[in-house]
């Protein structure tokens, strides 16, 4: 694991150029790559908007977590995604169209969590490369801390209708989903998120305080963080 503390805009063009170089770098038809919605990948996004890079044509677009929402709505991180660089890159060719996949609500009684995992099964069934932002509390995706979804066994997508953080319906990758990945960027961006950047770096906070930590048992992690 390596740790990077530099400022946000810096973070942005690093993070963006890690997440790129680590595609190169995975020998595969194609590329699962898993997203966040949040205000803290904003500058990550923008800097995906300015990409040319022809590695896009492998990289498949999956969610890390999800809202319970149509994918117009305002509440859908797969909208923010698409509209803060996806729609772009679909313009310029860069991007195919068929390899953003959004997690479609339905009526389900999971709302569309196990149809999810069938699509990524078709793509080997796990992520290659995972961004998420911590959170306040140190939570990831929608892995909050001593919430049960947190003990859930095996590669799955969660609905959960009890989410600490509104909107309560969320979707979330399990934690053995997210840790399956060959690479993993964390960011600990903003003033609010220094005690959970302090549970992250303490030995002694297990993960089920701090799921943030899960990336910490990473082999191929990287932290970006502004806090010193």
């Amino acid at each position: 694991m390596s740790i990077i503390q530099t400022n946000t805009q810096t973070i942005s063009k690093l993070a963006a150029k890690a997440i790129i170089d680590a595609a190169k770098n995975i020998d595969k038809e194609y590329i699962v790559l898993a997203l966040p919605g949040g205000r803290s990948v904003s500058g990550i996004y923008e800097e995906f908007r300015q990409s040319k890079d022809p590695v896009w044509k492998k990289i498949h677009i999956f969610l890390v977590d999800e809202r319970v929402a149509e994918i117009t709505d305002d509440d859908s991180n797969f909208k923010l995604i698409w509209e803060s660089f996806a729609c772009q890159l679909v313009k310029k060719g860069i991007l195919p169209i068929a390899n953003m996949h959004p997690l479609r609500i339905n009526d389900s009684q999971d709302h569309g969590a196990s149809n999810y995992l069938k699509i990524l099964e078709k793509y080997g069934g796990a992520f290659d490369i995972v961004l998420v932002s911590s959170g306040e509390d140190g939570h990831i995706a929608a892995l909050y801390p001593d919430h049960k979804a947190l003990k859930t066994k095996g590669k799955h997508f969660i609905y959960l209708n009890d989410s600490p953080k509104p909107p309560k319906d969320r979707i979330t990758s399990s934690v053995e989903l997210i840790h399956g990945a060959k690479a993993i960027i964390i960011l600990f961006v903003g003033e609010a998120k220094r005690e959970a950047y302090q549970k992250f770096n303490n030995p002694h906070v297990p993960i089920l305080d701090c799921p943030a930590k899960l990336a910490s048992k990473m082999k191929n992690s990287i932290v970006y963080t502004d806090l010193k």
